[in-house]
């Protein structure tokens, strides 16, 4: 039987692992948009942070669709974890502090207090994990993901459905 518990810690793992994820957005027009990033997180909120430029495509289709996906692949443990929730723009000088990496001078000279750089929070209320390693592989092995719904801001699994 599979706990709360060890699904989280496999998920926090695998996605502490995977190190990139590709960040799905949606334009209403011409579909699904895809990117890799690499996030911060998740925290003990299981949010996940990113950097961004504030002129990019993925703000912009944020703004008009808040509903994103994110899909972490760790290849040596033969494990994924997909989230869908919510997204968000924060423009706070703190968390911009806080969610910066020294290679984004590259990108933003002028650091975290640039008016161009911009920190995007994700809050996922749905989770789906596998990961083979972690013996994270719900029966029948393997074809079925262990899946987690966020209701009033608590986890439940919901069992796979034969």
């Amino acid at each position: 039987m599979l706990t709360l518990e060890h699904i989280m810690q496999v998920i926090h793992h695998t996605i502490n692992k995977a190190e990139y994820c590709f960040l799905i957005t949606h334009d209403l027009r011409a579909g699904a948009n895809a990117r890799l990033m690499q996030p911060f997180g998740p925290d003990e909120e299981m949010n996940i942070w990113f950097g961004s430029g504030t002129a990019s495509r993925k703000i912009r289709e944020i703004d008009k669709y808040e509903k994103v996906t994110l899909a972490y692949a760790y290849h040596e443990e033969s494990a994924y974890v997909t989230l869908k929730g919510i997204a968000t723009k924060v423009d706070d000088e703190e968390i911009k502090r806080k969610y910066w990496r020294s290679s984004f001078l590259d990108f933003w000279p002028d650091g975290a207090p640039s008016e161009n750089y911009t920190v995007v929070k994700f809050v996922p209320n749905y989770i789906e994990v596998i990961n083979f390693k972690q013996k994270l592989a719900p029966e029948p092995y393997g074809l079925k993901p262990a899946i987690l719904m966020r209701e009033d801001g608590d986890w439940r699994i919901e069992y796979p459905k034969n």
